[in-house]
This record gives structure tokens, sequence and C-alpha cells, in this order.
């Protein structure tokens, strides 16, 4: 395809890029950066990616994670030895849309809650203000999509994403990634009993916690926005 990426597949909801091996992080965010702008409303926010070959440590693999999401909207980046099985599959070129085609909203909380991949989790039904409920455990690889603002009865695992163009509330602890104000609400928050996330976004601004995590609290806390930054204070103030 190029010296750079030598293949870009679309397998379900996940875009595989295979990169040269020998590529230096900035070769590679440079590429990816180039093919994902040609159409960045098709990427955005809609599905996971996974790195084949590329050779990073953790430091850079945390700043590309987050330059992604930042650029793209891209919650999801994970990476895969060029070694693998699913890195040596014949390259499938992942086609954007046309240009003027008009972006679909994506599912909401509750079919997203429904999916084959979902089961257990169960909707409490509440026909006020666009608030969703879900009652149950939220899984590794679980995505919760949210057209206002969503509560969580149970825990958050890690490698569970949640989205919401509202606020987010988890009843329980909250140790996978969230992003409130997804549409650019900056007065959304984020609020768990436990509040332990991998990522923390509200509108547009990312905040990664330190690579030893969030120290526990042991009280009910919440994320806002306050001059521009995200900033962790106890639920009660």
């Amino acid at each position: 395809m190029d010296e750079i990426i030598h293949s870009w597949q679309g397998r379900g909801e996940v875009l595989r890029i295979t990169v040269a091996r020998e590529a230096g992080f900035e070769e590679i965010r440079q590429a990816i950066k180039a093919r994902m702008a040609r159409h960045p409303a098709f990427y955005k926010g809609g599905q996971g990616v996974a790195l084949c070959g590329a050779a990073m440590d953790e430091a850079q693999r945390e700043r590309l994670a987050a330059w992604m999401y930042r650029e793209f909207g891209i919650l999801s980046l994970s990476f895969e030895d060029e070694k693998e099985a699913a890195c040596q599959e014949e390259p499938t070129s992942q086609q954007p849309p046309p240009a003027d085609k008009t972006e679909e909203p994506g599912p909401s909380a509750a079919q997203m809650a429904d999916s084959p991949g979902n089961s257990g989790i169960k909707i409490l039904p509440v026909p006020t203000d666009k608030t969703q409920f879900i009652h149950g455990l939220i899984r590794s690889g679980q995505r919760i999509r949210a057209s206002g603002h969503v509560v969580i009865v149970g825990d958050v695992n890690p490698g569970a994403e949640l989205i919401a163009d509202g606020s987010i509330v988890v009843m329980g602890a909250l140790r996978g990634k969230a992003h409130a104000g997804y549409a650019g609400d900056e007065r959304a928050v984020i609020a768990a009993l436990s509040l332990q996330p991998t990522l923390l976004a509200i509108a547009k601004v990312v905040n990664l916690p330190p690579e030893e995590g969030l120290e526990k609290a042991g009280y009910p806390e919440k994320a806002r926005l306050l001059a521009g930054k995200i900033v962790i204070e106890p639920l009660t103030d």
C-alpha cells in the first residue's frame, strides 16, 4: 500500500492497520493521519483500531491512543504482534462512504445493551429527559452509546467504553473508558462510586490517568471541566 502502511483492513467493528515494523512513532502517526483525514467522519467514534507490527513502548502506545482519540474520536486502540494470525490475513481495503453521504446516528444505549455481545444487561426504561438506565455489569469489549444522559447500575470493567452526549453516572466502580458531553457539552460530568477509569473525556478534553492508575479515594467522586481542564472532586462538592 505504501512504505509505512502495508494494509488497511476492515473486520466488522475493527479496523486493522498493519505497519512496517521498522517505522518510527512519528512516521506511523503521520501515515495514519493522512489516511483518516480523507474521511474523518467515517472513522470518528465508530470503531476500534488494531495496530499490527508497530514496535512501540508503553509510553508511545499511550501517546498514540490519546492522539487518535483527540483527532478522530477513536476510543479503542489495541496492538497486535505482526506474527499473529489476524495480521497475516489478506488485506481487505475498507472503503469510506461517498463524500455526500449523511452520517446516520449510532445505536442507542438500549440497542447496544441488547446486542448479542451484551447479554445480561437489562434496560430500565425511564421516560424522562433522555436519561437511560442500564442495569448490570459492563464487561470488557462492551460499548454503550447514549444520546442523552446514562446511568449504569453496576460496575464498568477495564476495556469497556461509555459514551454519552450528556452526563455519565456509574452506581459502582468505573474502571473502563468514559466520554461525557460527546457532542460538545462542556457542562457534562462523570460520576462514580469508585472512579478508577483508564480514560476520561468531557467534550473535547481528554484525560489519561498515570501509569500506576488513579488512587482509590474510598468515596464517590465526579469529574468535570474547570478552566478547560478535567478536575476530579468529591461528589458532595
